[in-house]
């Protein structure tokens, strides 16, 4: 067996970690509703591929060369991962954030979030701005410097190819946030829908919960996986029976509602 063939077993077999079970600054600027319903209610992921998990690692390896730069600079830089003190949540824990870190420049704080892209999207960056070039991204930062009350961000991405970097300071919209309230609300309190018809739609082919939305992927029973089911303010989750502390005889699954 050839060694890379290896490798890929060894991933394959590392222990799977749970599935996150909040709405995630990171996910909200996904258009697919349904995914952010079933992330809320930590419904099971399709496993990622080796490939894709090596992907994440070096994202985090370069998260932390970037942040090694940054203090290169002489600005006050604050890490996420050893302060402690750069984890924002809301409802209970149900809406969370994770700062990268928080920088000072100009003796002013910016909520610091870090991308590692690869050419194509370094360049369209670069070209575009995080706010048309990856929407996500856009969404992601606006959410952290909401919860956070940190009115601007220094939005800094390293090229994979060539180690090139290109900075942007996003300031806080009214609007986006405003919009991004409003969504979280709908996922919280409301049956939200899928983002297409069809199971064979590139958004859902790539999917880690496409096996739940689409495929009857097999679900463990809990009361946060009943349609009957929704979150409380104290971090748990409650149905018309009262606090929801074990599944009942009328635990009906959570699906997505079709698109209208």
């Amino acid at each position: 067996m050839k060694i890379e063939k290896e490798i890929d077993l060894a991933y394959e077999k590392e222990e799977r970690e749970p599935a996150r079970s909040y709405i995630g600054a990171s996910s909200v600027g996904n258009s697919c509703e349904a995914l952010l319903a079933f992330t809320l209610r930590g419904f099971p992921e399709t496993p990622p591929s080796p490939k894709l998990k090596r992907i994440f690692k070096l994202g985090h390896i370069l998260e932390d060369f970037v942040l090694d730069d940054l203090e290169k600079t002489g600005h006050h830089v604050l890490r996420g991962d050893e302060s402690g003190q750069f984890g924002f949540t809301e409802v209970g824990g149900h809406v969370s954030c994770h700062l990268d870190g928080v920088i000072v420049m100009d003796e002013v704080k910016h909520v610091l979030e870090i991308k590692s892209m690869n050419d194509a999207n370094h360049k369209k960056f670069i070209k575009d701005g995080v706010k048309f070039s990856h929407p996500k991204y856009f969404a992601q930062v606006q959410l952290m410097m909401a919860m956070s009350e940190i009115g601007q961000c220094l939005f800094i991405a390293i090229n994979k190819n060539t180690c090139e970097y290109h900075s942007e300071i996003v300031r806080a919209d009214a609007i986006e946030q405003v919009y991004l309230e409003d969504k979280i609300e709908r996922i919280l309190n409301h049956k939200p829908s899928r983002i297409s018809h069809d199971e064979t739609d590139w958004r859902c082919r790539s999917c880690f919960k496409a096996g739940v939305c689409w495929h009857n992927d097999p679900v463990e029973p809990a009361c946060k996986n009943c349609v009957l089911a929704s979150p409380s303010s104290d971090g748990g989750w409650r149905c018309f029976h009262g606090l929801a502390v074990d599944v009942c005889n009328d635990y009906i699954l959570f699906k997505p509602k079709e698109m209208t």
